[in-house]
């Protein structure tokens, strides 16, 4: 039965669902992807920096210590 979490995923598959929805989420389009390097791709995808968050396209930062005029 195809699907199954037992069977082996074709990588290639894998890789192509990957960039649809690269291309749906970000705009990216097939060509730039073909030529990011892969390693640097992975890498933005899994950042995660835990002071510092993403919201509706804004980048905030976790205030490191106390505002000055407090």
């Amino acid at each position: 039965m195809a699907g199954t979490p037992d069977e082996e995923a074709d990588p290639e598959q894998v890789l192509m669902g990957l960039y649809g929805k690269l291309i749906k989420a970000h705009g990216w389009n097939l060509r730039e992807l073909d030529e990011t390097n892969l390693e640097t791709l992975f890498d933005f995808l899994t950042y995660k920096d835990p002071n510092e968050r993403i919201i509706n396209g804004k980048v905030y930062r976790r205030a490191t210590a106390p505002p000055k005029w407090l």
